[in-house]
């Protein structure tokens, strides 16, 4: 069983898109909204602007899956937004494991 919950509705998009902070990376950008949930709940947006193949779009989606289900969080209660950039293509799966620890890390979130 997952750590964490999808988000799906709209209204809770928004929400953090107006309320969260925003860290940019050359690899993805992340935003993330403290709530009072009991659980961590997450959404992975890969634009098919940036990667035009599904299978491309997929692969990605899977490797935050993997990445974010090996995490500890410290905090529970955090609504995260992980937008991929077109830079992600090009690093392996360790190297994005990586930078996305010490984001999380640098921001107290793990």
């Amino acid at each position: 069983m997952r750590k964490y919950s999808i988000i799906k509705k709209e209204r809770d998009f928004k929400k953090i898109f107006q309320e969260g902070k925003k860290i940019n990376n050359p690899l993805f950008t992340l935003i993330y909204l403290k709530n009072n949930d009991p659980k961590n709940r997450l959404a992975f947006i890969v634009p098919k602007r940036a990667f035009k193949k599904a299978h491309q779009r997929n692969l990605i989606r899977r490797r935050f899956k993997s990445i974010f289900d090996q995490i500890n969080f410290q905090t529970s209660g955090l609504n995260l937004i992980i937008i991929a950039k077109i830079s992600l293509a090009e690093k392996s799966f360790k190297e994005i494991e990586e930078i996305i620890k010490k984001t999380l890390e640098k921001e107290n979130l793990i």
